[in-house]
């Protein structure tokens, strides 16, 4: 794997982009994550040590679902984690909590 310094950083010039993962019984809102465990365990085999994820992918279940898969990695990945933010009529506050209230409290 090729790796490219960002800050202080060695990340992997090829990235894990996660948003289309595998999903159960053809239902988008199904996340397998047996699957996303193997392909991210797969992929850190492999060299890769930089995912992308955000709060919009697979009906707002994305982040939390890839949060599980990478868990037992933390300390080997750097994690992407891309929010929508408008400054329009209070959107990004309605955006920005909703994303909050995705991220486990412990």
């Amino acid at each position: 794997m090729i790796y490219r310094k960002f800050q202080d950083k060695q990340l992997s010039a090829l990235g894990m982009g996660c948003m289309r993962l595998p999903i159960c019984e053809n239902e988008q809102s199904k996340i397998d994550i047996d699957a996303v465990r193997e392909m991210v365990a797969y992929a850190i085999e492999n060299g890769i040590n930089y995912f992308d994820t955000a709060w919009g992918y697979t009906n707002r279940d994305n982040q939390r679902m890839v949060g599980k898969a990478v868990h037992d990695f933390r300390d080997k990945i750097y994690l992407s984690l891309i929010i929508c933010y408008s400054s329009g009529a209070g959107i990004g506050f309605h955006v920005m909590k909703g994303y909050m209230d995705t991220i486990p409290k412990s």
